[in-house]
Parts: C-alpha cells; structure tokens; sequence
C-alpha cells in the first residue's frame, strides 16, 4: 500500500471514531439529563435527601431501595393489621347485636312480668278485700247464730224442747193455711168481680170492712195476697224516712214503687215504698204514720204487699245518704230464709 492510501485510511479511521465519539456524546447527554430530571424527588424526599449531581443521585439508589424494601413489609403489616382490624369489628359488631336483642329481649320479658305483678296485685288485694269481706260475713253469722242460740236456750227455761218444736210445726201449719185461704179468698174476689163486673158486697181481704157495690164502677186491678217475706233491718233513719233492709235484687221479689205493711209479731208497725232495690239490700221511704220506736237495727220484720194498691214500677231514686251516725254501710246479707215460716224446729235434746 503506498502512503496516499495509508494516510486516507488513517483520515477515514480517525474521523469514524470522532464521530463514534460525538454519537455516544450525545446519546449519553440525552439519558443522563432524561436521568436527572426523573430523579429530582430524590433531592426533596425527606428520608433520601440526595445531591444535586448525577453521581450523588446514583449514590442514593441504594439506601433508596432498601427503604422502599422496608416501606413495603410495613405496607403489608398494616394492611394484614387492617384486615385483622376490620374482621375484629365484624365480630364485635355482630357481638353488640346480639347483645342488643338479648336486651330488648329481656326487657320484653320484664314489661311482661312487671304487668304480670301487677295483675298479681291486683288480684291479692280483691282476694284480700273478699276474704275481709267474708270474714265480716262469719262473725256477723256467728254472732247472729249464738244470739239465736242464747234465745233458745233462754225459752228453755219455760218451755220444754219438745212441746216448744210442737207449738213451731203447729205454727207454720198455720201460716202455711192462711196463705192458701188468703189466695183463695183473693181469686173468688177476683172471679166474683170478673163475672157480675161490681164490687162484691164484702171485703177484698178476709180481715177488710164491707164494700157497698157501685154498679158501672170501673174494674180495680188486685193483686193476690203476697206471702210474708222476712228479712232483717240494716239501718234506718228515722230523721229522713229512710228504711234499708236485707232483700235485693237477687231475692227477686221485691218491686221498686211497691208499697209494702211492716209486720212484728204479726202486728202492722208501718207502711213502706221501695225506692231502690239493689244487689244484698233495698232501700224504702218510710209512709206517715208509722211507729217507728217498733224498727231497729238488727231487728226482723216481715213485709207484706199492701192489698188493693196496683204496683206501679217508677224510676228508681239515687239513694238517701244517710247521717254517718246513724245509717251504717250495709254488709252483704245472708241468703233469704223461707217466705213463712220463720222458725224452724231443732232436733231434741
């Protein structure tokens, strides 16, 4: 080779690396300023805070890649404490609602027994006042039977027992033939009047003065004779004109507006008018003309419906209160005895 051509290769070949060099020159420029500008946050990061020139950047990387190392496994921790976190409050969120129905369970079953106890309440003090109440019963029955018992045991003492329970059963034979001929006289009254359409010229009661016939007269409606109906005097005003006695309305017979004669010891003491007739006692208003020194307390009278008087039901009154000292509230009183008689033979001795 001579030296034009030695001298061109040498030209070509330095002028090739030249510009070999100028290429790498710049491609290496270009990344290291693309580098620079994508690592800049390492120069503000708190924790890195790497310098300003490439090579201390590049530095950093190292450091840099373990913190994010370590930045990771504390992501995973807190986020496996997050889920183990959430989970808990699952748990305990289910846990307080079944607590909240065990309360709301339980404060139903106390509502329910707080009612209950006081149904209970209730319950005990009516049983209460009803035994109270049964227990005035007894000693008022109790007293009545040993005040019987004193009485009998007093007439005793002038009458034997068994001429005594002999004059009782001849007694009440008698009453009982009254009231039939008493119901007898009555109906013949009635028919003899029904068929001549005058007042027959005798009495509508067998004990009556004599009736003079009025022809034309209107037609009277009579009752039957009524049996005796005994019952006992619970309290009685006499300022007011105020009877109370032991027949109601469970007796049923009793009318309100009818007047009744009071009888003792078979003889007429006093006319009354039923005003109210409710459960356990009647109340009555007390007609002029009555012995009342011959009605007492406690005492037993027999009231019989006044003959010839039509029984007009009228609205009943709102009872009479009566002074405190005088009129006592009525007790429940015993079952009626028997219309007639009132006494009743014991067995002998």
């Amino acid at each position: 080779m001579n030296k034009t051509a030695s001298l061109i290769v040498r030209i070509l070949a330095i002028l090739a690396a030249a510009g070999a060099g100028v290429a790498w020159y710049l491609i290496y420029s270009e990344n290291i300023e693309i580098a620079m500008q994508r690592s800049q946050w390492l120069t503000t990061d708190a924790e890195i805070r790497a310098g300003q020139e490439f090579k201390e950047r590049m530095n950093s990387l190292p450091p840099t890649q373990a913190l994010l190392e370590a930045k990771r496994k504390e992501i995973i921790r807190l986020t496996n404490d997050l889920a183990l976190a959430n989970a808990t409050i699952v748990e305990r969120n289910r846990t307080i609602d079944e607590r909240n129905n065990t309360i709301a369970q339980l404060e139903s079953e106390r509502a329910e027994l707080q009612r209950r106890g006081q149904e209970l309440t209730t319950q005990l003090q009516q049983a209460t006042a009803k035994g109270e109440q049964l227990q005035a019963e007894l000693n008022t029955a109790t007293a009545e039977i040993a005040r019987l018992t004193k009485d009998m045991n007093d007439e005793e003492k002038y009458v034997p027992r068994a001429r005594f329970n002999e004059q009782v059963e001849l007694l009440n034979q008698a009453h009982a033939l009254e009231e039939r001929i008493n119901r007898k006289y009555t109906r013949l009254w009635n028919w003899t009047f029904s068929q001549i359409n005058v007042k027959p010229p005798f009495s509508k009661i067998p004990d009556g003065p004599e009736d003079e016939a009025k022809p034309g007269e209107a037609k009277i409606e009579v009752r039957e004779l009524a049996p005796k109906l005994p019952t006992k005097i619970i309290a009685i005003d006499r300022r007011q004109g105020v009877l109370v006695v032991s027949l109601g309305i469970e007796d049923n017979r009793l009318t309100a507006g009818s007047i009744y004669e009071v009888q003792v010891n078979d003889a007429s003491v006093a006319r009354i008018r039923i005003t109210t007739v409710s459960a356990g006692q009647s109340v009555a208003s007390i007609l002029p003309g009555a012995q009342l020194q011959q009605l007492t307390k406690d005492s037993v009278i027999y009231l019989v419906l006044a003959a010839g008087v039509p029984v007009t039901p009228v609205a009943a009154p709102a009872p009479v209160a009566a002074p405190a000292a005088s009129v006592a509230p009525a007790p429940t009183p015993p079952p009626a005895p028997p219309p007639a008689p009132v006494l009743t033979p014991s067995a002998p001795l």
